[in-house]
């Protein structure tokens, strides 16, 4: 079994972690930054709050194990689903300190949550794929 995800397993996680959540309204894009950041994944939600960018950097293809970044994927996920709350609470509060409080709190919230659903539905085992050479290689008489 791979040790890492590849680039269709995560695809495939975020679109099947964003039915599980109903986000089915959403637009569900994908950016793979050349540069590795301080964290492996990261949500981004345009100003038409309906479009997620998951944008997925080079470390989860060639470091972090799949656990993580199934796991990864489902805590990104959240923040989709939760991303209501966020507008609701900017427009009570603003965005000062207790809008950050509040972000540290469901930033801990989120994590406890994929945890948990990541325990309930394991990561799916990698794709096997025969080699292309053996298929493609014509026997000689």
């Amino acid at each position: 079994m791979a040790n890492h995800a590849t680039r269709e397993e995560v695809e495939e996680w975020f679109v099947e972690w964003a039915g599980r959540l109903g986000l089915e309204g959403w637009t569900l894009l994908f950016a793979y930054p050349k540069q590795d950041s301080d964290s492996d994944m990261k949500i981004s939600i345009t100003q038409d709050r309906c479009t997620g960018v998951l944008s997925v950097y080079p470390t989860v293809f060639k470091v972090q194990l799949r656990s993580k970044a199934w796991r990864d994927v489902c805590h990104e996920c959240f923040h989709l689903a939760f991303a209501s709350m966020d507008d609701m609470i900017v427009d009570y509060v603003g965005v000062g300190e207790v809008f950050r409080q509040y972000r540290r709190e469901l930033e801990r919230c989120i994590d406890r949550l994929a945890g948990c659903l990541t325990g309930m539905y394991p990561v799916p085992d990698a794709k096997r794929t025969a080699p292309a050479e053996a298929s493609a290689v014509p026997e000689r008489s």
